[in-house]
C-alpha cells in the first residue's frame, strides 16, 4: 500500500532488470530506479522484468490510499497575555481519523479523534502559527488541513494617571 501522492523505492535481489506499470496513472514507476508515486486512488500490478525474453517477471500488486479529507482551521487571533487564550477550530471531521495540532513545527498536541463534525482544539496560550494534521487510523495516510491560524499573545498593559496643574493656584483633590 502507498498513499496518494507519496513515494516509495522498490527493490529486488536480482539487479539489471526493468520496473513497470500496468496503469501508470494509479502508480507511476521508473524504469530502471523502482521508484513509484501513487499517481491515482486504486490498485495496479507492478512488474519487475529481468532479462529480455527470458520470462522471469515478477508482479507485485500496489494500492493507493486516498488521503483524508481537508477541512478549514480557523480561529487564532490576539489576546492579552495574562487572558485564558483563542479557539483554535477545524469545521469538520471524519471518523477514523485522529487530528494533531502543531504550533509552527513544534511537537503536536492531541490527537483529536475525529467525530463527523467540527472539532475545538480549546483554547490556546501559546503565540505562533498554527496548523492541523489529520491521519487516518486505518491506513497512516496524512493530509495537512487548510488554514493556518495566527496566535499573538498581547503583553499585559498596566494603566497609569497621571494628573499634573496647569498653573500654580489650581485645586486637586483626591
Amino acid at each position: 500500500n502507498i498513499c496518494y501522492g507519496a513515494t516509495a523505492t522498490l527493490s529486488d535481489a536480482i539487479s539489471g532488470g526493468a520496473w513497470s506499470s500496468a496503469l501508470p496513472s494509479i502508480v507511476s514507476v521508473g524504469s530502471l530506479s523502482g521508484i513509484i508515486t501513487g499517481a491515482g486512488i486504486g490498485s495496479t500490478a507492478i512488474s519487475y522484468s529481468v532479462g529480455p525474453g527470458n520470462g522471469c517477471t515478477v508482479n507485485k500488486l500496489i494500492n493507493v490510499l486516498q488521503l483524508p479529507t481537508i477541512f478549514s482551521v480557523s480561529g487564532g487571533g490576539h489576546f492579552c497575555a495574562s487572558g485564558t487564550g483563542v479557539p483554535i477550530l477545524l469545521n469538520g471531521s471524519v471518523m477514523g481519523t485522529n487530528y494533531f495540532l502543531y504550533n509552527g513545527s513544534f511537537i503536536a498536541t492531541g490527537p483529536l479523534t475525529g467525530t463527523g463534525g467540527p472539532l475545538d482544539f480549546g483554547l490556546q496560550t501559546s503565540g505562533g502559527t498554527y496548523h492541523v494534521v489529520a491521519v487516518n487510523t486505518l491506513t497512516g495516510c496524512s493530509q495537512i488541513m487548510s488554514g493556518t491560524p495566527l496566535i499573538v499573545a498581547d503583553p499585559t498593559v498596566l494603566p497609569e494617571v497621571n494628573i499634573a496643574l496647569s498653573s500654580g493656584t489650581d485645586t486637586v483633590c483626591t
